[in-house]
């Protein structure tokens, strides 16, 4: 709908300025509060597509770790990749948990 024609709407209801402050600021809230919804839903499916993939990549690095050697298809400098990332993730993790309790 176009700006002018909800002023219009919105000026035809004999509201004082005081009610039509009121509105502004309901539907500013409205909208502010829409927005921080998309973007938490947003966050919510990093955290979940992040989740994944380290568990994609945790398999995997087990999977190089038990099996049998022709069935890796990854290299070894990848595998010390992956379990560097994957360890290193774990013991900062844990670092930081400690650190933040004792702060």
């Amino acid at each position: 709908m176009d700006t002018g024609l909800k002023e219009a709407k919105l000026l035809s209801k004999n509201l004082s300025s005081d009610d039509i402050a009121i509105a502004a600021a309901n539907s500013e809230h409205n909208r502010t509060e829409n927005f921080r919804d998309h973007f938490e839903r947003i966050a919510i499916c990093g955290l979940w597509l992040l989740a994944g993939l380290i568990l994609v990549a945790g398999l995997a690095w087990f999977w190089h770790l038990l099996t049998p050697e022709r069935w890796h298809w990854l290299s070894m400098d990848a595998v010390a990749r992956l379990q560097n990332l994957l360890t290193g993730g774990i013991f900062a993790t844990l670092a930081g948990g400690y650190l933040k309790k004792r702060m």
